[in-house]
């Protein structure tokens, strides 16, 4: 499924739409967090759940692509913890939601 031929965001972006690929907090590509040190000795940037990964991480991407790009609304598509993170952000901060995301897959 990664291939280019077959990756949903590859096939996206060939299309000419704009694709923006999220990264959530706990693997080796999100150490640069602007708030949090993966390295300090609180351990605070470890201690999360994919509730705040919902109000939290996913929303702060919304917020980030809706202004690098100037539109109003977002298309958003999720799988697996990516859905769950939205429906979690959807139930917590509806009028964020109704606000910012034209539609969630």
């Amino acid at each position: 499924m990664n291939t280019v031929e077959r990756a949903p965001a590859f096939i996206a972006a060939e299309a000419g739409y704009d694709v923006w690929l999220g990264n959530i907090r706990g693997n080796k590509h999100s150490r640069a967090h602007v708030s949090l040190d993966p390295d300090g000795h609180d351990g605070a940037f470890w201690q999360y759940s994919f509730a705040e990964n919902g109000l939290i991480d996913v929303k702060s991407m919304i917020e980030y692509v809706k202004m690098e790009t100037g539109v109003d609304k977002i298309a958003y598509v999720g799988h697996s913890m990516g859905t769950t993170m939205m429906y979690y952000l959807a139930v917590k901060d509806p009028d964020f939601v109704k606000d910012s995301v034209s539609i969630a897959i």
